[in-house]
Parts: C-alpha cells; structure tokens; sequence
C-alpha cells in the first residue's frame, strides 16, 4: 500500500542504502527527475518496508516513469510490488498518462515478473554506469 512520506521515512531509506550502496547509484533524485511524486510503500500493519515514485512527468507528452524499491527483504515475493505498481499505474490514469514506463536491472527476475503481471511490455535494453537494465511501458487508454 501506499502512503504519503513523512520525515522518519527518509531516515529509513538511508539506513537501507547505506547497507546496499548500488541503490544509490540509481537514484531517480540524483540525477534530474523533473515533476515527481513520492511515496512510502508500507505492508498490510503499515510498517514501512520501501519508496515508491512517479517521475519524468511529462505534461505535454502525456508519459511518465514509475519506479519502485522494497528494501524490506521480509516483504520479498508477497504481493507488495504488484499492489504498489498497480496503485502507481492508477494514479498515472488519474494524471490522465498515455504511455508510463520503468526500468528494471537486469537479473532481477522478480520484477520483470511484477511489470509484466501489471500489463507492462518490455521495449528493450539500456546500459547506465556498467549494468544492463530492461525497459518496460504501458500504453494507457
């Protein structure tokens, strides 16, 4: 599910990353993201268990790019990331999107899975900084 952030949340990202620093290096806010918006992911208690974004909005286009990360390892392979991606494509309908799209490592056969399973086709490969990454877009309607 999602929810706003609050200012514990970015403390929560932080810790995370400092034990998995290749996060950082794709960091949407690292580089230039345009319009965005941010939430927290949180498990069915509401514990906070990963950062949810929609960015690159473009108005003029009608398209934007989702990304998601649950850095809770316990909440891996339950559902989260399909509930989550569902909810961003959903709030990309409500900005009246034609065409979203996101990326995803290559390798991690998790969230390939979870892209396709929300109707997301792949459209090909790019590489940034040493790693192959999978791209992934929904037309909507």
């Amino acid at each position: 599910m999602l929810r706003k952030r609050v200012a514990n949340d970015y403390l929560l990202d932080h810790d995370f990353r400092k034990k998995n620093p290749i996060f950082d290096k794709f960091d949407p806010h690292l580089g230039n993201v345009g319009e965005y918006l941010e939430y927290t992911i949180v498990d069915n208690s509401g514990k906070y268990i990963g950062h949810a974004m929609i960015y690159q909005i473009d108005r003029k286009k009608l398209e934007a790019e989702v990304g998601l990360s649950i850095y809770d390892t316990s909440a891996h392979n339950k559902g989260y990331g399909t509930q989550t991606l569902t909810e961003l494509i959903a709030i990309c309908r409500l900005m009246h999107a034609k065409r979203i799209h996101s990326k995803v490592i290559s390798g991690n056969y998790n969230a390939m899975r979870m892209n396709e399973k929300c109707g997301m086709k792949n459209c090909g490969t790019a590489n940034m900084q040493g790693y192959t990454f999978i791209l992934y877009e929904l037309y909507l309607s």
